[in-house]
């Protein structure tokens, strides 16, 4: 994986965040992906787990911050309307004290506001070391960043772990809206999450939406 990240074989994707009040892109997720010179286009599956037996998932997590600072940057140059760009942010880089500093670094950098990069945290994440990531998402706000949950709905605590942890948005697992959940008590589940997160004032992502019927529901 590093010399891939030398050899620029590393390249990330935009997924837009579509606004339903009035369909305008609102953020956008920064997706990974890695030209491989043999293997053609690879998703993240194929080489995360890998990155996080030998421990440089780190390394591409900063990568992808980087390219995104750039991109934000570009569009600030050239005059472009700018929105939050999502980023994930691995369980690797909790272990290193102060790695927040190097993302800020980046940041003045490249003159960014730090208001528009939103770090994703998962739910396993939260599980394993609450009060450490506790801390982390205070350092996170401290430092002009925002953070989201990511997969919110695939484990046992959810709803507990809004009750402990300030989080700026909750990105709803697309499981909600595929195979058995989606019927009528899955929307029920739904509908009384989105109740929940706005009396929180917590921002909702669906995720994986693909067809207009799921659009019109929600």
């Amino acid at each position: 994986v590093e010399k891939s990240l030398q050899n620029g074989e590393f390249m990330i994707y935009l997924q837009p965040k579509v606004r339903l009040d009035d369909c305008r892109i609102a953020g956008a997720e920064a997706l990974i992906r890695w030209r491989h010179p043999q293997k053609g286009l690879l998703s993240p599956d194929m080489f995360i787990p890998a990155a996080e037996q030998y421990r440089v998932v780190g390394q591409l997590d900063l990568f992808v911050f980087e390219q995104v600072c750039r991109v934000l940057s570009r569009w600030k140059q050239e005059g472009k309307e700018l929105f939050p760009i999502s980023v994930n942010l691995s369980r690797q880089n909790l272990e290193t004290l102060d790695f927040l500093d190097d993302y800020s670094a980046i940041c003045r950098q490249h003159e960014v506001s730090p208001s528009l990069i939103e770090f994703e945290l998962t739910e396993t994440i939260m599980f394993e070391n609450p009060q450490g990531v506790k801390s982390v998402i205070d350092e996170i706000h401290k430092l002009g960043f925002q953070c989201s949950l990511d997969d919110f709905g695939t484990g046992f605590s959810s709803l507990g772990l809004l009750n402990d942890l300030y989080v700026d948005a909750i990105k709803l697992d697309r499981s909600f809206f595929y195979g058995k959940n989606n019927n009528r008590q899955g929307r029920y589940i739904v509908e009384a999450i989105l109740k929940l997160a706005a009396q929180l004032h917590i921002r909702t992502v669906a995720e994986g939406i693909d067809s207009m019927r799921q659009v019109q529901y929600l």
